[in-house]
């Protein structure tokens, strides 16, 4: 029986060759219209790895807090600025994201036009490290599953995400 990607603490990259087949497989199930959670913080997470990919170390790693630097300010801009909340699956409670930006916001005393960037560092490190915490506990493994373990790996406990190489030139 396999795993649900939620629960996976660590996923080691298959550096071996996948087909320009495979992978455009693995992306398409990424944006699958049966998936069971299509407003999820996966397209955040990718984004948020797309944005950094210049950013990778010399064994292809990222860190998780600049991933999810970026995340935070993605989703600062949309609960803060545009007023966008994700809901809990199946529930009317805010999820652990905008509990966290809200209540960064509320004791800064934030207007709606005030970007991430004009936090203090001290309070962006603060609401990065609660969003590492609550978001990676579900996003890191299933957006890995929802690629079938080909497009990258990671590993929770070293708060790294190790990223494979694409043959973009075949693409």
């Amino acid at each position: 029986m396999t795993v649900p990607g939620w629960l996976l603490k660590e996923h080691q990259i298959d550096n071996s060759f996948h087909s320009d087949d495979e992978l455009w497989s693995a992306i398409n199930n990424l944006f699958n219209t049966r998936t069971k959670f299509r407003t999820s913080y996966k397209f955040c997470f990718l984004k948020s790895i797309l944005d950094n990919i210049y950013n990778v170390n010399e064994r292809l790693e990222l860190s998780m807090i600049d991933i999810f630097s970026r995340f935070t300010e993605i989703y600062w801009n949309l609960i803060v600025k545009h007023h966008l909340n994700q809901i809990r699956q199946g529930s009317s409670t805010k999820s652990a994201i905008a509990t966290l930006i809200n209540e960064i916001s509320a004791n800064n005393c934030v207007c709606p036009e005030m970007p991430f960037e004009r936090l203090t560092q001290i309070e962006k490190d603060r609401l990065i490290l609660g969003v590492v915490k609550e978001c990676s506990k579900y996003v890191v493994g299933a957006l890995c599953t929802d690629f079938r373990y080909i497009i990258y790996g990671f590993d929770k406990d070293k708060k790294k995400s190790s990223l494979i190489t694409l043959p973009i030139s075949s693409w």
